[in-house]
């Protein structure tokens, strides 16, 4: 059956279904020219049910023109349906109530006004599609159409799909107030400003899985979810933010977001793969990347801005931070956040990590993984531990750094922090001899320490481990190696390798030499205690004493009788 209808209605939709009233079509085309509150089909109350197939509607009246109006249980069935609407506030499909429903199978949802969603669900209502195609394209300051929006304990599913969005503010897929969605292989492309490829708020879900999400707009976000309770679940794909300041994954107020397989890129200027910020309370916003890839390109690939939470990296996972301010960086934690960074099994992990503000507090963890780039601390806190890892880096202002028995700290420059934990290695770089490392308290759990030497006289140049105020504890062993040293006798208190200051203390055996420590026939050995502090160690050399060539026996002349 074929018809056409053109209403000039104000207030009635073209094809009417009620009270339990059933309509099936083919070849249906609707064209709803003028008035408010036109609609193309509407399907109202339980039992209600309309079938399209093959079947186009347009409205272009003054505003909430709908497509297909479904509300109060009313059902809805189409195959490969076209649908059109230009005015304000005209979803190509809206539902409303509970056992409201929608099943898809071949679809174009086109909108062109502001706040004229692609598919709207609300109040328990509930959606599935397969071959959805869905434009928005809201124009204007203020103007916005998302995708899909779902809200107020709203379900919906879309399979083989696309969803593309303009305008600011415009989001590909928006669940909020306890509603839920899930999509697999779906496209979903937004341009706007401050637009979000999915924003999921309000204690609602988002499941994605083999999708590519895709953002171009300024301050945009790929995924983005607020509130506790909230969450995005990312299985295989994509997300890319190409705006500036544009984010790939971001994380506020305690919601959270687990990414499988994914790979998220933020390529515009000052966009992060991760964004945790605007956390409130006690709520922890949480990111958990179990394998795929995180890049950005002219920002940090980590940053929270007041953000409360926790990013777990589970290898592998490839790493490649942007540059930000002329140094490839990590890791920016600022503005009162406090951060949870835990890598797992993560190898070539680069750039560093920068901590500022009074407020703000971080707490990273390396676990058989291995970094290189340096721990900046400005003003906040920040807590170091490396299990397993390997560490290439410097120090400053780190509160705390610990080195368990598997892991190794290459120092790269002069370094501090308030407190050292070492039970593996800290190891001054080769061929650096004037760094110093500096801690409050230094505890060592039979650790060793590396350092560089000029075996020489006693103002020779070396790496020295600085004790400011606390004390060194525990067993280090210490690695002396030869920095071009000739060997020469020390006449006074030798070449000092550990200073304390500001009254600091040194366990007895706080510290031995690994090995024989000797060139040019001089031995170096190490001494506790000299002119300058009683809690000070130094290398004093000696003079080895040449061996002394043993006496030939004379053997027994026997004498003729």
């Amino acid at each position: 059956m074929t018809r056409t209808l053109d209403l000039p209605s104000t207030t009635a939709p073209l094809i009417d279904v009620i009270n339990g009233g059933e309509y099936s079509g083919t070849s249906v085309s609707l064209s709803n020219s003028t008035g408010h509150d036109g609609h193309g089909l509407s399907v109202v109350g339980v039992g209600s049910i309309a079938h399209l197939f093959d079947s186009a509607i347009i409205t272009t009246g003054s505003g909430y023109g709908y497509g297909v109006n479904i509300a109060d249980g009313g059902s809805f069935i189409a195959k490969d349906l076209e649908v059109t609407t230009t005015a304000d506030n005209s979803d190509a499909i809206s539902m409303r109530g509970p056992g409201s429903t929608a099943v898809l199978d071949g679809a174009s949802l086109e909108t062109a006004g502001k706040t004229a969603e692609g598919i709207q669900a609300e109040n328990g209502a509930s959606f599935t599609g397969t071959g959805v195609e869905i434009i928005t394209l809201a124009e204007g300051a203020d103007a916005y159409a998302n995708g899909v929006l779902l809200w107020n304990g709203a379900t919906g599913q879309l399979t083989n799909s696309s969803i593309t969005t303009a305008g600011r503010l415009s989001a590909g897929i928006w669940a909020s107030s306890s509603s839920n969605f899930s999509g697999t292989r779906l496209d979903i492309n937004t341009s706007g400003p401050e637009s979000e490829g999915v924003l999921v708020d309000g204690g609602s879900s988002v499941i994605l899985v083999e999708s590519s999400v895709t953002t171009s707009g300024a301050n945009a976000a790929g995924t983005s979810v607020d509130g506790a309770g909230s969450s995005v679940e990312f299985n295989r794909g994509t997300i890319n933010a190409s705006g500036q300041n544009a984010d790939a994954v971001v994380v506020n107020n305690g919601g959270s977001q687990i990414l499988t397989d994914v790979a998220a890129r933020a390529s515009g200027d000052g966009g992060s793969a991760i964004l945790v910020e605007n956390t409130l309370g006690t709520d922890r916003g949480q990111v958990t990347v179990n394998g795929g890839s995180l890049s950005s390109v002219a920002g940090s690939l980590i940053r929270a801005d007041a953000g409360h939470g926790q990013i777990t990296l589970n290898g592998p996972v490839v790493v490649s931070p942007g540059i930000s301010g002329g140094r490839t960086v990590l890791a920016d934690v600022f503005n009162g956040s406090d951060l949870d960074l835990t890598f797992n099994s993560v190898s070539g992990v680069t750039g560093d990590v920068d901590v500022s503000g009074a407020d703000t507090a971080l707490d990273a963890s390396f676990g058989r993984s291995d970094w290189t780039g340096n721990l900046l601390v400005s003003g906040g806190l920040a807590d170091l531990s490396l299990v397993a890892s390997t560490w290439t880096g410097r120090s400053a202002g780190a509160t705390s750094i610990a080195v368990d028995n598997a892991s190794e700290w290459n120092v790269t420059a002069s370094s501090n922090a308030g407190s050292i934990s070492n039970a593996g290695l800290i190891s001054f770089v080769s061929g650096d001899t004037s760094s110093v490392l500096s801690a409050g308290s230094y505890d060592a759990q039979n650790g060793f320490l590396a350092i560089n030497t000029v075996l020489g006289a006693d103002d020779s140049a070396t790496n020295r481990l600085i004790i400011d105020g606390g004390s060194a504890t525990g067993t280090t062993g210490l690695i002396v190696r030869n920095a071009g040293g000739a060997g020469d006798l020390t006449t006074a208190d030798g070449i000092r390798i550990v200073e304390t200051q500001g009254g600091a203390a040194t366990d007895t055996d706080a510290f031995y030499l690994t090995s024989r420590t000797a060139v040019g026939g001089y031995e170096y050995l190490l001494f506790r205690g000299g002119t300058t502090s009683t809690e000070d160690w130094f290398l004093r050399s000696h003079i080895i004493a040449p061996e002394v060539p043993e006496e030939p026996e004379v053997p027994e002349v026997s004498r003729g009788a």
